[in-house]
């Protein structure tokens, strides 16, 4: 009998089964999918470490998720920059002094300061991620950059999106032009390799859905899960909503670098991909090219085909959730990105699972929230 069955072998759940593990539990972990690495799985394909599902670059400002690592893997010190590409322009990203000089001539921050002031669209209260942009930085940086970009990732117009989706980009008055203001960001050789790491010394069966177990008490005392809750329940009160994101991949022969950044953000209404990743500026000194004039490129293109990587977490959506979460027995643990129903990155998910971890070690509690 194993006290905790883990059903998906992400980061999240690879980090909760290491610390059960280490805690003298049996651990049995599973996973629908033929690897494990969920959605940060990466292969190393004609020397390129090929990140599957989208750019995994590691940044926090935790430094105990860095020293937990440190037993499963080596990194890099890395500097993560991205470009955005509107009407075959391209521009400094995130929002910053550069932007305003490509954009308007401008090149000091009093100066942006200024446009800033004269051109946003004041709201008293903005009810909408649209509203609450065009009143911090006005119309033509909104249309840039973010109004079509936000329309082909969610599939909606952004009126109908909430505020808080809006709150967490960032506008920069001077040259900064560093993706995460996380003080440490680093590059891993292999986010698989990682895993399988935490996963040394633990029972691991691949292609296997939870489902496809049956009872599952008959082996386990409790379960982790981390796939959706709507899908745990048969969809009984209906589906939770999902941004599904299709990965198309293409090896660009006689072209050592085709875009010059790792990751371009396509903001124009006329490209039907949000992102291009080149996985090339990502890889690390271990890599080795079998061919040094060939790279390897990602489409990303959002809908509702493709792998489940976004929650769509408005208020209706929130509401079933909630209500499933009231319907799951004690014996089962929610976890990770789809079952918590939260965007969260790498270090959220050690962290998140680690403290999960330790609040179920307690003798007589089950933690649920």
């Amino acid at each position: 009998m194993y006290d905790y069955l883990v059903a998906g072998a992400g980061i999240y759940g690879a980090t909760f089964a290491r610390c059960m593990a280490d805690a003298g539990k049996k651990v049995l972990v599973v996973d629908q999918r033929r690897n494990v690495g969920g959605m940060i799985h990466d292969r190393l394909i004609a020397g390129i470490n090929v990140h599957l599902y989208g750019p995994h670059v590691f940044h926090t400002h935790d430094r105990s998720v860095v020293e937990f690592l440190k037993r499963f893997t080596e990194w890099y010190p890395y500097r993560h920059r991205v470009r955005v590409k509107h009407d075959n322009r391209v521009y400094s990203f995130p929002v910053n002094l550069e932007t305003f000089q490509q954009l308007f001539g401008i090149t000091t921050p009093q100066e942006a300061c200024r446009y800033i002031e004269e051109n946003r669209i004041a709201t008293e209260a903005p009810g909408n991620f649209e509203d609450y942009l065009l009143s911090k930085v006005g119309r033509r940086i909104y249309e840039v950059f973010y109004r079509d970009y936000t329309k082909k990732h969610w599939g909606k117009d952004p009126r109908e999106l909430p505020v808080d989706y809006a709150k967490r980009i960032p506008i920069r008055m001077n040259y900064s032009d560093e993706y995460y203001h996380d003080p440490i960001v680093l590059l891993i050789p292999s986010h698989t390799r990682m895993i399988q790491r935490m996963l040394e010394g633990i029972d691991i069966l691949l292609e296997t859905p939870l489902a496809t177990i049956g009872n599952w008490r008959r082996i386990a005392k409790r379960c982790l899960y981390t796939g959706p809750l709507d899908a745990y329940f048969g969809h009984e009160l209906g589906r939770l909503d999902y941004i599904h994101v299709r990965f198309e991949h293409e090896t660009v022969s006689s072209c050592r670098d085709y875009q010059g950044v790792s990751v371009m953000n396509h903001t124009d209404s006329t490209t039907a991909f949000t992102r291009l990743t080149e996985h090339r500026h990502l890889s690390t000194p271990e890599c080795e090219p079998d061919n040094d004039k060939d790279t390897i490129l990602t489409r990303e293109y959002p809908g509702r085909s493709g792998e489940a990587c976004y929650p769509v977490a408005d208020a209706a959506n929130r509401q079933r959730y909630d209500e499933y979460r009231r319907m799951l027995p004690k014996d089962v643990i929610p976890g990770g990105r789809l079952g918590l129903y939260r965007y969260i990155d790498m270090d959220d998910a050690i962290l998140l699972a680690r403290e999960s971890a330790e609040k179920n070690l307690k003798p007589h509690e089950f933690e649920v929230n």
